[in-house]
């Protein structure tokens, strides 16, 4: 698996790197809302597709009582391996909206 985030602004080249990144995070308290929206999958092959989506998370600030959203598309490549479809690029080249 390898996930690129903005132009290079983060690159992750492993799924060991994406677990220990997630395992550091602090979500806040009320957490976070996260949504895959106007998702299109091409299956361009019994072995290989792509997706494309727009990937939503909203948060709340707990101190300010602030809600925020950011959303960026997203690109995903997959393969097909005995059967369970798995992901092996993401890419989310900007952000669409940050308040």
């Amino acid at each position: 698996m390898h996930i690129v985030l903005g132009k290079g602004d983060v690159d992750i080249p492993s799924r060991e790197v994406l677990l220990a990144a997630v395992a550091s995070m602090r979500p806040p308290a009320s957490g976070w809302d996260v949504q895959f929206v106007d998702v299109q999958v091409t299956v361009d092959s019994d072995v290989e597709a792509r997706a494309f989506m727009t990937v939503e998370v909203r948060s709340e600030d707990a101190r300010a009582g602030e809600r925020s959203l950011d959303a960026r598309e997203a690109r995903l490549t997959l393969v097909n391996q005995n059967g369970d479809w798995i992901v092996t690029t993401a890419e989310s080249p900007q952000s669409l909206t940050r308040p």
